[in-house]
């Protein structure tokens, strides 16, 4: 990007898919217990919904420090990758179309399914297609995009052979 300095914006909408029941637990065994087609679903469906954690639940997270800034019913109990996906557009259009608009470089950084999301968007994946994509992780992808911020051309960057 030619920079010797990039500021950093976080923000919390990049976080990954929240789980919440199913956070934190061994696929497999969760498998076993509940039944591989019930997890593969929630796992892999754009809009299936494991279940939600209780209000009350400690590890709800409006508990975490982390999200103290925001209001208590804007964090999710448990999402879908559609619930992620409408988190990750708002994200998108509130702190990253003026950027482009203004010609800026980006990089954005974030988790396997905000990315997924933002990926679905960009690329108008259709909501059946979006769960098979794969993005390689620690591998940065460069979109291209023209005046009406369409994409133009996207690629991963990969080590060059050397010789």
């Amino acid at each position: 990007m030619d920079l010797q300095w990039i500021p950093v914006d976080r923000d919390w909408r990049l976080n990954e898919q929240h789980k919440r029941a199913l956070q934190g637990l061994n696929k497999h065994e969760t498998a076993q217990r509940l039944g591989e087609d019930l997890v593969h679903t929630w796992r892999r469906s754009y809009a299936a919904r494991p279940p939600a954690l209780a209000w009350d639940d400690p590890l709800h997270p409006r508990f975490e420090q982390r999200y103290a800034h925001l209001p208590p019913d804007q964090l999710p109990a448990a999402e879908s990758l559609a619930d992620t996906y409408q988190r990750v557009i708002r994200w998108w259009q509130e702190k990253i179309l003026s950027h482009l608009l203004d010609h800026q470089r980006l990089l954005i950084v974030g988790h396997g399914n905000s990315l997924s999301a933002l990926v679905k968007h960009l690329d108008q994946t259709t909501d059946d297609a979006i769960p098979e994509v794969y993005i390689p992780t620690g591998l940065p992808c460069i979109y291209q995009l023209d005046e009406k911020l369409a994409v133009t051309n996207c690629k991963y960057l990969r080590d060059q052979p050397e010789g």
